[in-house]
């Protein structure tokens, strides 16, 4: 069940519509994202599965988590599947540099480092 929190944010009127709009969103996305860490914390806390008590302290100690970076947001599946293609071209290329003096490990060495190279970016964006 979704509550309404009403919170006074100064400066938010002087902006544009669209970019009050914005600040609502991420304020809505953060709220949500702490309430999650939260009850990470709680169920790490009380592994009776019975109701969950979150606590103003788990609330404070998951935004400092947050904060800190140290919660980081689960990778996407799609980011993940670029990585582990990258992880397969890298295990690749180490077949390709074994014979890197025919001209078909040169080649193929080549092919797997951009490869390696491009999906290794594509699962960081």
């Amino acid at each position: 069940m979704d509550e309404e929190v009403s919170i006074t944010v100064v400066g938010l009127s002087a902006l544009p519509a669209e970019s009050q709009e914005a600040v609502r969103e991420v304020l809505t996305r953060r709220a949500k994202e702490l309430i999650e860490e939260a009850g990470r914390l709680e169920a790490a806390a009380n592994p009776d599965s019975r109701k969950p008590m979150i606590t103003p302290f788990m609330i404070n100690h998951a935004d400092m988590f947050k904060q800190l970076g140290y919660a980081k947001p689960r990778m996407s599946k799609k980011a993940r599947n670029w990585m582990l293609s990258s992880l397969l071209a890298t295990a690749i290329l180490g077949y390709f540099t074994n014979n890197m003096n025919k001209p078909w490990g040169a080649i193929g060495f080549a092919i797997c480092a951009l490869a390696a190279l491009v999906t290794f970016s594509k699962g960081t964006e």
